[in-house]
């Protein structure tokens, strides 16, 4: 995304546009004070380590749809959008 932003006049402007929804809910997600994998107190240290330790199984196959809310391009097609030749 960034690639293709950058190959047009306005690439900042233009990346802003397609990313500022996905930022904006996923930093939405973050409590204040509450950094889960990097706490600011040793207690909340060493609750997060407790946790950590605890853990039995992966996590599951679904998250937070805010961490999913942003489709990347096809790598190919964005290769050729730009006018690279050499992946036909």
């Amino acid at each position: 995304m960034l690639a293709r932003s950058l190959a047009t006049t306005g690439a900042f402007d233009a990346y802003e546009r397609e990313t500022r929804e996905f930022v904006e809910l996923n930093q939405a997600q973050v409590g204040v004070g509450n950094a889960a994998l990097f706490p600011v107190t040793a207690e909340a240290l060493a609750r997060r380590d407790s946790r950590l330790r605890g853990l039995t199984a992966l996590t599951p196959d679904t998250g937070r749809p805010a961490h999913t809310a942003l489709a990347l391009p096809d790598p190919v097609a964005e290769l050729r959008h730009l006018g690279h030749r050499s992946v036909d």
